[in-house]
């Protein structure tokens, strides 16, 4: 996992204000629950909506995101700055996006734009 946020980070760059949310199982609750982090980008420009309210409206579209991500992506691991993906360990054959094993295999998916 660490090597995930890792990448995460390394591909947001230092220009981009950036805030990171770990989420997990509340104590009280008895059933599994997959815990996640979510690294939220400060991209927007602050206005007396946001400024009010405190509610951040998101300028980047998901698609917009992906490109720069992914690029970011692909240029690290070029240069050597990312962990191993599944792509350097088996070759031309990616495993299915839905059964990767390690948080490195979820790095080569999404530098190889399979997402």
């Amino acid at each position: 996992m660490s090597d995930l946020i890792h990448a995460m980070h390394a591909a947001t760059g230092n220009d981009v204000a950036c805030n990171e949310e770990w989420h997990h199982r509340p104590i009280d609750v008895v059933l599994p629950m997959p815990w996640r982090v979510m690294l939220k980008w400060r991209v927007s420009t602050l206005a007396g909506f946001e400024g009010a309210t405190k509610i951040y409206l998101n300028t980047i579209s998901p698609i917009m995101l992906r490109d720069r991500v992914v690029e970011k992506l692909l240029t690290l691991r070029e240069a050597g700055w990312l962990a191993p993906g599944p792509q350097d360990r088996h070759g031309d054959q990616m495993p299915s996006p839905i059964h990767c094993g390690t948080p490195a295999d979820v790095v080569g998916v999404l530098c190889s734009g399979a997402l």
